[in-house]
């Protein structure tokens, strides 16, 4: 069995935390699908961090970037743009997060209102 790559690994990480944001965002608190989102998210930052004590996602133009990487994965353009839209452009998770703070994190981002 190979190890994903580093890259791949970052790649799910942002797919996972899209889906967490559009989970939360259609579903009431506490829905099945929010909290298998989130457990998703969880597993995906701890396996970025079996291999770095942090993570940053930064966001360089239309570009979303995970570390010092450019990100691969398709369909993040609604990530961006939300990121983009509340004014955030840098994100750093430490090893050692909770699930609760990344919880906080999605329902901070889902409920911030957009800069004019």
């Amino acid at each position: 069995m190979t190890t994903p790559s580093r890259s791949a690994v970052a790649d799910e990480l942002l797919r996972r935390f899209a889906a967490a944001l559009r989970s939360s965002q259609l579903y009431s608190k506490g829905h099945p699908l929010i909290t298998r989102n989130l457990g998703a998210l969880v597993s995906a930052v701890e396996s970025l961090h079996g291999q770095e004590p942090s993570t940053v996602i930064g966001i360089v133009g239309e570009r979303i970037i995970v570390d010092d990487a450019p990100s691969k994965a398709d369909g993040l353009s609604g990530l961006v743009r939300r990121l983009k839209q509340i004014g955030i452009e840098r994100i750093t998770i430490d090893r050692g997060v909770t699930s609760d703070e990344l919880q906080t994190l999605v329902d901070a981002v889902c409920a911030l209102e957009p800069r004019a």
